[in-house]
């Protein structure tokens, strides 16, 4: 049995560098119908990272045989590094702990959709157990934090030279600072130490120059990602790159709601900050922390579904329409603000 599973490993490993003939292929592998793989792309790493995890997730709840896929092209290498792809192998740590497709044209489906669609169950399955397993099975917390701190990473996703989208990019500062202040709050009892991780200019960033916040930006994916994952608290963007970090994480997450779904146990940020709240901070701020620490009080039984940049995406004439009905909505203690 151990011979013929280093065999097999063996054989699928080797089938990338190697043809092998159709009829071994059928000797050691399941057949091409019961095997799901992740599709070949070239974009980004967070979203190939979550297309594999979708992926093998789907397999298992399919009573299919997932089987890897290596990366073969990737966005974002800025400086034409000839071991970029293989950085991003090391980083999941498929190779060796997943056995490697043979097939070249397995078809493929929409994972991400399946997992959107079947967030708890997915949450649950044994296989993203064994992802988050292997991740960290070549990682140490301590190369990324130091553990005399609570460390709570937020993700600001802001645009670069491969993705000039404006969906998820156009969270205002004020909004971060805002959760900033709310966590210091939340967690005052613990030693924090933020890390805010991104892209761009210092002089975008200054108003998060204080001593307790560290900025990390233009770091590798290497640096970056693996510190989402292991932190003891994460803030995520509207971002695949820290969505699938947050899929990773044993920590608390904190949701800004967006396209993909957020697993049963993550906080929505709009609980931690009400659309009223938001508007009284960036008119006075100077009241901002007596209104938080009165809404704090009650966190557990308010959750606000609006995501905040729909506001900041409103006129000024909506924004205050928005603003009278939020205080109304809080005087009366009403759960929902859509």
């Amino acid at each position: 049995m151990l011979f013929k599973r280093l065999f097999f490993r063996a054989a699928c490993t080797l089938s990338f560098a190697f043809p092998i003939n159709s009829t071994c292929i059928k000797q050691i592998f399941p057949p091409q119908e019961d095997v799901e793989t992740n599709f070949s792309q070239g974009d980004g790493f967070g979203s190939q990272f979550q297309n594999i995890i979708a992926a093998s997730i789907y397999a298992e709840l399919n009573n299919k045989t997932f089987l890897y896929t290596p990366f073969t092209a990737m966005e974002h290498n800025y400086e034409n590094n000839p071991n970029f792809i293989a950085q991003k192998e090391w980083l999941i740590n498929f190779i060796g702990n997943f056995d490697i497709n043979p097939y070249p044209n397995i078809p493929i489906k929409n994972y991400k959709e399946f997992f959107d669609q079947n967030i708890q169950v997915c949450a649950q399955s044994n296989t993203l157990q064994k992802i988050k397993a292997v991740f960290r099975a070549n990682k140490r917390k301590e190369n990324y934090f130091d553990s005399n701190y609570f460390n709570i990473a937020i993700h600001i996703r802001r645009s670069n030279p491969h993705d000039t989208r404006i969906d998820g990019t156009d969270v205002p500062n004020e909004v971060f600072r805002g959760i900033i202040k709310a966590l210091r709050i939340k967690y005052q009892t613990q030693n924090v130490l933020f890390h805010i991780y991104s892209q761009g200019n210092a002089t975008n960033f200054i108003m998060f120059e204080e001593p307790d916040i560290k900025l990390h930006l233009n770091e590798t994916v290497e640096d970056t990602f693996p510190a989402m994952v292991l932190a003891d608290a994460l803030v995520i963007s509207a971002s695949s790159f820290s969505y699938t970090a947050a899929l990773l994480s044993n920590g608390d997450v904190y949701y800004i709601p967006f396209w993909h779904r957020a697993l049963p146990h993550w906080k929505s940020i709009n609980a931690l900050l009400s659309p009223a709240l938001m508007f009284a901070y960036r008119s006075d701020p100077l009241s901002f922390d007596v209104l938080l620490r009165d809404f704090l009080i009650e966190e557990e039984q308010i959750l606000w579904e609006l995501p905040l940049r729909r506001i900041y995406r409103s006129s000024l004439s909506e924004k205050d329409k928005w603003r009278k009905k939020c205080q109304l909505i809080d005087s009366k203690k009403i759960t929902h603000c859509y």
